[in-house]
């Protein structure tokens, strides 16, 4: 069985805190975090499995065969698919979304594409964050003016060193092993986050 966040008074507390005041996902019920697919690197699981190590990554990590240009399609147990996150069956909410409200287990280290919904910054010109053209957001998502640059390093990096890395790693594994399980390619993503696997080109 997989394992489970507990929220407890607590750590509730302490969840909604990391938030900014005001937050609109606190009180919207549009169901980002359940109707889209959470695509995912190999930087977006080792920092999810840096903050929750108690927990298994099949307990979080599945595969989707949904075709998406950005994120490079991997290889596993003889199909090609790509890496997400983990939905719960009946309700399919991340499994990562707190029951009841709409906070983030993981909002400190989420994956880059939630870190930066709805915005986005365009590939090759890191001045300007925009928002996306189609979102699910029912009210207007301002970004305060000081988190703007911010946002905009975090792009820079996922498309000038996370992306490309996490392409060299996936061309690595199709070499090493074309038909593996989901276990075993998570293993070894955590293990290039170590340093313990070469890319391809290195």
């Amino acid at each position: 069985m997989a394992s489970r966040i507990i929220f407890s008074a607590d750590n509730f507390e302490l969840l909604a805190r990391s938030y900014p005041v005001g937050f609109p996902c606190l009180t919207c019920s549009e169901g980002c975090c359940t109707d889209y697919l959470i695509f995912v690197t190999h930087a977006d699981v080792s920092r999810i499995h840096g903050a929750v190590p108690e927990l298994r990554v099949l307990d979080y990590l599945d595969v989707s065969d949904v075709a998406v240009d950005d994120y490079p399609e991997v290889m596993l147990d003889g199909r090609p698919c790509r890496l997400v996150l983990k939905k719960e069956p009946a309700s399919g909410r991340c499994v990562f979304l707190a029951s009841g409200v709409n906070l983030c287990a993981i909002h400190a280290v989420s994956p880059y594409i939630c870190r930066m919904y709805p915005f986005q910054v365009p590939y090759d010109d890191y001045q300007e964050l925009e928002l996306r053209q189609e979102v699910k957001c029912p009210e207007r998502f301002l970004c305060p003016r000081d988190e703007i640059p911010q946002l905009i390093r975090t792009a820079k990096a996922f498309w000038e060193r996370d992306l490309p890395r996490y392409a060299q790693l996936v061309e690595t594994w199709h070499r090493l092993q074309p038909e593996g399980s989901l276990a075993s390619f998570a293993e070894f993503l955590l293990s290039s986050s170590r340093g313990g696997v070469a890319a391809a080109d290195d």
